[in-house]
């Protein structure tokens, strides 16, 4: 499998209403590797894709998704007269992609839901299930479900503009050195990292539609790129790998 990765954050959220399955498609039409998203679970028990755990932002409708059900989010407009979809539509309408699925939603506790639906579509080697939540982590890893998918480690701190990505949904992605209490028994580490200074008078940290720093933090060994903008950062991969292959000849 090719090293470094492009994720895709929310799709193509640049271009197309985020989460949302033409986002989706846009996103690998440009190059991405990876599609990342975030589920949560209606009152009837459907796994539905959306960062946020309401309607609010996106829709104007201020419910939270837990408390309707799927019928009633699939009325809502997020935007350019598209719907949320629900994560078996996009394995199912996307065969091929691979996924980076962050499990939002931690009451009522949904973890058992998103595995049996790996299981029933056996879309487990296509996609890593990851949480920024210790607890979310160890319910994946222990559920009743034999041989868990794989799953990722998560962590407290803050989320950073950019963040280092898992290698692979079955392989260790390499990590930072420091030491991590809840690596043991995950299967890849997604870190959030102060990547890269911005070399620009007002400082911050790397920008994740910024060309030039993305291949800064590819110089400095990053093993993923997560970017709302795949379209701006693909071009820096297509590059890297081309040299990569010239060296390999």
């Amino acid at each position: 499998m090719l090293r470094p990765l492009l994720y895709a954050h929310r799709g193509a959220a640049a271009e197309c209403p985020e989460n949302t399955l033409p986002s989706f498609v846009r996103a690998l039409e440009h190059g991405a590797d990876v599609l990342e998203m975030d589920v949560h679970l209606t009152s009837d028990g459907h796994v539905v894709v959306s960062h946020d755990p309401d309607g609010r932002r996106r829709a104007g409708v201020a419910a939270e998704i837990r408390r309707c059900t799927l019928a009633r989010v699939k009325t809502w407009d997020v935007g350019g007269g598209f719907h949320m979809p629900t994560l078996e539509e996009v394995l199912v309408e996307l065969p091929g992609a691979r996924l980076n699925v962050d499990v939002k939603q931690r009451r009522p506790d949904m973890t058992e839901r998103v595995v049996n639906l790996l299981r029933r579509l056996r879309a487990e080697d296509r996609v890593l299930l990851a949480s920024f939540h210790t607890a979310t982590l160890r319910r994946i890893r222990s559920s009743a479900i034999a041989a868990p998918p794989p799953s990722g480690v998560g962590g407290r701190r803050p989320a950073r503009p950019a963040r280092v990505g898992p290698a692979s949904a079955g392989a260790m992605a390499r990590a930072r050195p420091a030491a991590h209490p809840h690596r043991a028994g995950h299967s890849a580490a997604q870190e959030r990292h102060r990547q890269v200074p911005r070399p620009r008078p007002r400082g911050g940290f790397l920008d994740r539609h910024d060309p030039d720093q993305a291949l800064a933090a590819l110089d400095l060994g990053a093993d993923g790129i997560m970017t709302d903008d795949p379209a701006a950062i693909a071009p820096v991969f297509a590059t890297r790998r081309r040299a990569q292959s010239e060296r390999t000849i």
